[in-house]
């Protein structure tokens, strides 16, 4: 009696495909989408934790005094008004930080900086360039890019021979130093 009760059940492939849509979709969505009641988790830039949206609202609070002491500024007319602390002060412009948040500034740079070796090589270029009697000041742009090339060429061979040479150096070193040690010198 119980097999009777267990009969397969058959589904058309219409509805097995609504129901693979409708599952899929549920599975892509982030855990506040998939739970709107507990809401969404932010990183308070008020309070400085994580919470939830829905769980307290953050309040900035400015204050003019510091331990016991108040602070003060003069205004435009010279009388004392109390200086609250904020990250602005009164007739300064912004930062770009300050306007768009430190979040829109994570990550790489953008125009990043020049590696020791980058600009041991641009240094070594330049003095190459003018070492050749190239005019820095060249008018016609192909002339000066050629030599601007070749000058290039030139500050890597160099910069190549000196690390090559040092590299020997080094080298002999090692192996005399451990000549010493097996008791060979």
């Amino acid at each position: 009696m119980n097999e009777e009760l267990q009969e397969p059940f058959n589904v058309s492939e219409e509805l097995q495909k609504a129901i693979d849509i409708a599952l899929g979709k549920i599975e892509n969505r982030s855990f506040s989408e998939r739970n709107p009641e507990l809401g969404k988790m932010v990183n308070c830039k008020v309070c400085g934790t994580r919470h939830r949206v829905n769980e307290r609202k953050c309040e900035q609070k400015f204050t003019y005094s510091v331990g016991d002491y108040e602070l003060f500024r003069e205004d435009e007319n010279g009388e004392l008004v109390p200086d609250y602390r904020t990250c602005m002060r009164p007739n300064e412009r912004q930062t770009k930080r300050q306007v768009a948040g430190a979040a829109a500034f994570k990550g790489k740079r953008l125009k990043s900086h020049h590696s020791k070796v980058q600009l041991q090589f641009i240094e070594r270029t330049r003095k190459v360039f003018l070492e050749l009697g190239f005019d820095p000041d060249e008018k016609d742009k192909e002339v000066f890019e050629k030599n601007q090339q070749r000058a290039r060429v030139l500050a890597a061979r160099e910069i190549r021979r000196e690390r090559e040479l040092n590299d020997r150096r080094i080298r002999r070193e090692q192996d005399l130093s451990r000549r010493i040690n097996k008791g060979l010198i």
